[in-house]
């Protein structure tokens, strides 16, 4: 458990690099990783369903988003999309897409559908986010003069 929240703060750390994030924020946006997916790895061991999981860690994501946005004076997309990357659905998509070349019709199905929850899953959890943040949310970022 701990490696896998080590991973998640690696990969979150790396997309952030790859997005240019500004040094001073790296180490947050990485941490927004590493408590996504602690998040998801608590909510995994009590609730047996995809969907709810990773809802439940999307959320997490998208306030710690908010909040450090909040503290740095920037957009929450910034410290978002990376505390999301240990949630995206990768294995699931990669099984789907051998299952369909194999002509795997059942593990398909069970394995498309389980991507599409996940990332609807996802989805729900930022705009559940964004409708309760949106309304309160000052401009973040300084306006040009």
């Amino acid at each position: 458990m701990v490696i896998q929240v080590m991973m998640a703060f690696v990969g979150s750390l790396g997309f952030a690099v790859i997005f240019r994030t500004k040094r001073e924020r790296l180490l947050f946006t990485a941490l927004g990783g590493g408590i996504t997916w602690c998040l998801y790895l608590f909510c995994a061991s009590r609730i047996p369903s995809y969907f709810a999981c990773n809802l439940i860690a999307a959320i997490g994501a998208a306030v710690y988003g908010e909040l450090m946005a909040h503290v740095f004076k920037t957009p929450p997309v910034v410290f978002r999309v990376p505390a999301m990357v240990p949630l995206i659905p990768g294995g699931s998509l990669y099984y789907t897409l051998s299952a369909a070349l194999t002509k795997n019709q059942n593990l398909f199905i069970e394995k498309g559908m389980e991507t599409i929850i996940i990332a609807f899953a996802i989805s729900v959890g930022i705009v559940i986010v964004n409708l309760v943040c949106g309304p309160f949310r000052r401009d973040m970022i300084e306006p040009h003069e």
